[in-house]
């Protein structure tokens, strides 16, 4: 695991985090990289992109089946979400009592499959030594919000699969307005 600053010209901070998972058995390797960019200052705004490089090491070809599953609880409570899977690739979160909204979109390729429910249904999927299928559901879904994407495909030996995404964290419509308006009212208050 390491993690580095990619964007000396902004701000100079550490915003890249990359993970390496080597599985000695199947040969296969896995490495995850996260980049962090921010919204201008008090925006609320965030962007975190996501590339996933599965790598066949072994010798032999190997057939994957690659899960990424999320559980977001926004503004801190597990229930009160509703989300939904637009065109397969692009889950959309949000918390309409909060100020949280959160939008991941798998840039390339498209999953093979994908499905939204409440927790813990597609939780429940994993864990038994069965690759599963996702149910190709959509939402929307109202409460305690998870999502899963699905990737299968097959490995040659020394053949990669990368799997880009994005996600975008900015508060809700709602949100954004009350703090507009109290970003109004206090700039009243000043000049008072």
């Amino acid at each position: 695991m390491a993690a580095t600053d990619t964007n000396p010209f902004a701000d100079g901070r550490v915003d890249t985090l990359a993970l390496l998972y080597r599985d000695a058995g199947s040969g296969l390797e896995f490495e995850i990289s996260y980049s962090l960019r921010g919204g201008n200052a008090r925006s609320n705004t965030a962007d975190i992109a996501e590339q996933i490089r599965i790598s066949n090491r072994g010798n032999s070809s190997q057939r994957v089946s690659f899960f990424q599953y999320v559980d977001f609880d926004l503004d801190g409570s597990p229930g009160g979400d509703v989300g939904r899977i637009v065109n397969g690739r692009v889950a959309q979160q949000s918390d309409p009592a909060g100020l949280r909204t959160i939008s991941e979109t798998v840039v390339t390729p498209a999953p093979t499959f994908f499905d939204i429910a409440l927790f813990p249904t597609i939780l429940s999927l994993f864990g038994n030594g069965v690759a599963d299928t996702l149910s190709n559901g959509n939402g929307p879904v109202f409460g305690d919000v998870a999502w899963a994407f699905q990737w299968d495909f097959t490995l040659g030996v020394g053949q990669d699969f990368i799997i880009s995404k994005d996600k975008l964290i900015v508060p809700t419509p709602a949100g954004a307005a009350l703090l507009g308006l109290g970003g109004v009212m206090a700039a009243r208050r000043r000049r008072s």
